[in-house]
């Protein structure tokens, strides 16, 4: 019964994730929605009042790790649209850096193909993967410890 409980949970958590990628997806493809202010801010909404998950239900780092992730990928999407605008030499490094996040959030995180079937934690370690990509100082909404314990160090 335990066991069957559990994969509920895992194919519950599945969907979800799918969901929440496909709306990704929509409003970025085929909308066009400013992400910031209406995508990021419905999904993040939704995410905070559902209580399945951080420790002892995903992984202890999942809630901080999200909202890195959906704040970088907002970052980035500004910074590509001044990028068309003014031009690649108006931003700086860091800018330049989360314009370079957001591309790869796309094609890695977003883009998930029918095919691929991660887990809960294969898909956090991809978030952390990216944001590695960021300098460790604008990693602002995730506890220290936890950046510590899971963003991979450079060699």
């Amino acid at each position: 019964m335990v066991g069957c409980f559990r994969q509920t949970v895992t194919l519950c958590e599945y969907f979800f994730f799918t969901l929440v990628k496909l709306l990704v997806y929509i409003s970025v493809h085929f909308i066009k929605l400013n992400v910031k202010s209406s995508l990021l801010g419905n999904v993040r909404s939704v995410l905070e009042n559902i209580k399945g998950i951080g420790a002892g239900k995903t992984r202890e780092d999942h809630s901080g790790t999200m909202n890195q992730l959906f704040a970088a990928y907002a970052t980035g999407k500004e910074n590509k649209e001044l990028m068309s605008i003014l031009g690649e030499a108006a931003l700086s490094p860091t800018d330049l850096l989360y314009a370079k996040f957001a591309d790869e959030f796309e094609k890695r995180y977003v883009a998930q193909g029918t095919d691929e079937n991660r887990s809960i934690e294969q898909t956090l370690d991809l978030g952390w993967e990216l944001l590695s990509l960021l300098p460790r100082s604008e990693l602002k909404r995730i506890k220290p410890e936890y950046i510590d314990k899971y963003l991979k160090k450079e060699e």
